[in-house]
């Protein structure tokens, strides 16, 4: 995973960490898989992985999130929420339909 802060994300290997001037440039989320620990009233932090699925053009802070295990999308601001912490950019997996069609393909050949 990879971590991400208020106003920079890092995203890949070596390369130098994209400065970013506000939640409303952070689009590049819209896809990403997350995680991201979740800071309880009581100061126990509990840890959540989702898919960021939109970014609200009304509020450019607020993103849907649907999180894994959970029959709803969220509405959560990332990088405001002081109860978000360390929040991470998951490494991407490879399409599965796509794996699937790329061996069928050269099952063909």
């Amino acid at each position: 995973a990879l971590p991400i802060s208020q106003g920079k994300i890092r995203k890949g290997g070596n390369k130098e960490p994209k400065a970013i001037m506000g939640s409303e440039h952070l689009s590049v989320l819209i896809g990403e898989r997350i995680q991201h620990g979740w800071q309880e009233k009581n100061g126990t932090i509990s840890q959540w992985n989702g898919l960021v699925l939109d970014q609200m053009e009304v509020n450019p802070a607020l993103y849907l999130v649907k999180y894994d295990g959970v029959d709803c999308v969220y509405g959560i601001e990332l990088f405001k929420d002081k109860r978000v912490k360390k929040l991470q950019i998951k490494p991407s997996k490879p399409n599965e339909f796509q794996a699937s069609r790329d061996e069928h393909t050269k099952a063909e050949e």
